[in-house]
């Protein structure tokens, strides 16, 4: 059987979104808890948590605060 990996190229770990953020885990992993940013999770319990870049790319966009223009006199 053949499976499509690209998929998977598509997401990455919490440790690996946290730092790219610039974040702590745990501040990536209340993000998730509050619902900020959505997550996909794998096994029981806490298990595995992946992010598609999508969603990070999303997370960034929502969290921007657009620059301020200064008003000609």
């Amino acid at each position: 059987m053949n499976f499509d990996c690209s998929a998977a190229k598509e997401h990455i770990d919490i440790y690996e979104a946290a730092r790219r953020l610039g974040v702590s885990v745990m501040t990536l992993r209340r993000c998730i808890a509050n619902r900020e940013l959505g997550c996909i999770r794998i096994g029981s319990g806490r298990g595995r948590v992946i992010i598609s870049e999508t969603q990070l790319a999303d997370y960034i966009t929502r969290r921007t605060i657009p620059a301020q223009t200064a008003q000609a006199a």
